[in-house]
């Protein structure tokens, strides 16, 4: 009897043991599930932060270098503003001149007994002036995403000719090809300061827009605050209803 209580406890030891062995096996399976998706994205994210550099091999240096030329050549021509950019430039003067115009005379209305007719020809008046806006932001908007992807590209070109450079020296290249990696890294240096020059040039044209808008959408908030309360306005009873005409009492002037 002695015998069969000892093997009962004994098969309840291994029982709990393996139980326990099978509960550290899951433990472990799980962190090492729930750390496996952290560490992934974490390699994804550093392998897009640093793509690799490309390397042009010696004896295709020369040929590159005219490919890059052509490349440079296209994009400093491409950097001449466009017309509608240039009507921008020259017509945001003018429009300034109308806004503040524009401004003063909402400014004078808000400021005096006004009429609803009135209000609503200045409000779109507003909506004229932002319509321009606008128009002129899309179209500086492309611009500047062009040649932001402009000065991507550059960048890009000047880490693989560096690289390129680098590997020419160390190689024993002749004294030639490492002169012509030099003058592509000058041309491209060259173009990224063009191509910066043009950009802030757009930069500071949506800046300015950019203000214009805030003003106007100041301005039409203010008339739509000034519409809200001429209405309330109108809503106010300045005699007593007709059904209390023979009512005593002074005249009540009371909102409905």
């Amino acid at each position: 009897m002695l015998n069969l209580i000892t093997l009962l406890r004994s098969g309840r030891v291994l029982l709990l043991l393996l139980l326990l062995n099978s509960l550290g096996a899951f433990t472990h399976a799980a962190a090492a599930s729930l750390l496996a998706p952290a560490a992934a994205p974490a390699a994804s994210a550093a392998a897009d932060a640093a793509p690799p550099v490309t390397v042009i091999a010696v004896p295709n240096i020369a040929a590159a270098a005219e490919t890059v030329d052509a490349l440079l050549r296209d994009m400093v021509a491409g950097l001449a503003p466009t017309a509608k950019v240039t009507t921008i430039g020259r017509e945001l003067a003018a429009f300034g001149r109308d806004f503040d115009a524009t401004e003063k005379e909402t400014r004078l209305a808000l400021g005096a007994i006004y009429s609803q007719e009135q209000l609503g020809g200045l409000d779109t008046r507003w909506l004229s002036l932002l319509a321009r806006l606008g128009d002129w932001e899309k179209t500086l908007t492309s611009r500047a995403v062009l040649l932001e992807g402009n000065l991507t590209q550059l960048d890009a070109l000047q880490q693989s000719w560096q690289a390129t450079r680098a590997a020419a020296r160390d190689t024993g290249a002749p004294e030639a090809v490492q002169e012509r990696a030099n003058a592509v890294l000058s041309e491209i240096k060259r173009v990224q300061g063009l191509v910066n020059a043009a950009r802030d040039q757009i930069l500071t044209l949506q800046a300015q827009a950019s203000r214009f808008e805030t003003r106007a959408s100041e301005q039409r908030a203010q008339i739509k605050r000034a519409t809200e309360a001429a209405l309330e306005g109108l809503l106010l009873r300045d005699s007593m209803p007709i059904w209390s005409a023979g009512s005593s009492g002074g005249v009540q002037i009371e909102r409905w």
